[in-house]
C-alpha cells in the first residue's frame, strides 16, 4: 500500500496575506508573554498557604445566572443569521453564555475568545446552533482544564487551546470528526493516550496537524502509538519542557 510520511518537526509556515501574518505573530507573542506571566504567578501561588490561593483574587464573584452579558457584534443590530465571525481579546468573560445571542448564531464560522477567564469549554449547549457552520474555534489563554463539548461541533476544522491548563487530550475522540488542526501549546499535557485508540464516535480521524510544544510530554511511547492510530497525521510540533530529551 501507499506509505504515509509523518514529519515530527517544525511545519513550514503557511502562506497568507501580510496583515493576517502580522496578526498571527502578534497573537503568538501575546500567548508567550501570558504563558510566562502565568508560570510566574503559579510560582508565587505555590508559596502561599492553600487557604489564601485563588485563580483571581480581584475578580468579582457572580452567582449562577448573574454573569454580565457582552455583545461582541460590530453592529448590535446585525441579524443573528448574518453573524459569521466574532472575537474577544482580553476581558472578564467567564463563560460563553455571556456572549449576547451566541446560542442563536446559526451561521457562525469563526469564534475567538482569547485572554479571558473561561474555566470550561461550555460549547454545549451554547454553540449547538452553529454546530454545522463553525470552522474555527480559538479559546487560547484562558483557564480551561479539559477538552469537552466537541460532539456538537460537527464541522470544526481548527481548535486553538494554547496557554490553558489542559492535562490530557481526552475528549478529542468524542466529536469534531473533521478537526484537522489542533494547537495546544503551553499546557500541561503529559500523555497522548487519547490518540492511541479508535475514535469513540466511530468516525475516521481527520487530524493532520498537532502542535503540543511547551507541554510535559517526556517520552515518545505515546507519540509513536498515536502516529499508528491517527493515520491522518502529517505533522507534529513537539517540544517538551522540561524533558530529558531536550527540545524538538
Amino acid at each position: 500500500g501507499r506509505e504515509r510520511g509523518v514529519a515530527v518537526a517544525m511545519a513550514p509556515p503557511r502562506h497568507s496575506p501580510k496583515r493576517v501574518q502580522r496578526r498571527a505573530q502578534q497573537l503568538q507573542e501575546r500567548q508567550r508573554e501570558e504563558a510566562e506571566r502565568r508560570r510566574s504567578r503559579q510560582g508565587d501561588a505555590d508559596k502561599e498557604p492553600a487557604a489564601r490561593r485563588s485563580l483571581d483574587k480581584d475578580a468579582p464573584s457572580f452567582g449562577k445566572g448573574d454573569l454580565p452579558q457582552v455583545d461582541l457584534r460590530d453592529d448590535p443590530t446585525t441579524p443573528d443569521g448574518e453573524v459569521t465571525e466574532i472575537s474577544c481579546y482580553g476581558g472578564r468573560l467567564q463563560s460563553l453564555s455571556q456572549i449576547v445571542g451566541i446560542s442563536r448564531f446559526a451561521n457562525l464560522r469563526s469564534l475567538c475568545v482569547h485572554g479571558c477567564r473561561l474555566t470550561r469549554m461550555d460549547v454545549d449547549p451554547m454553540l449547538r446552533a452553529c454546530g454545522d457552520s463553525l470552522r474555527d474555534l480559538n479559546l487560547s489563554s484562558n483557564r480551561l482544564a479539559r477538552l469537552e463539548g466537541l460532539p456538537v461541533l460537527r464541522n470544526l476544522r481548527t481548535l486553538d487551546v494554547t496557554n490553558n491548563a489542559i492535562v490530557s487530550l481526552d475528549g478529542i475522540d468524542l466529536g469534531a470528526p473533521k478537526l484537522s488542526r489542533l494547537v495546544a501549546r503551553y499546557n500541561r499535557v503529559r500523555s497522548l493516550h487519547a490518540l492511541t485508540i479508535p475514535r469513540a464516535d466511530g468516525q475516521p480521524w481527520s487530524l493532520a496537524h498537532l502542535d503540543i510544544r511547551d507541554n510535559n510530554v517526556e517520552t515518545f511511547a505515546d507519540l509513536g502509538a498515536g502516529l499508528a492510530a491517527v493515520v491522518s497525521l502529517r505533522a507534529i510540533l513537539l517540544r517538551s519542557s522540561p524533558s530529558p530529551f531536550g527540545s524538538f
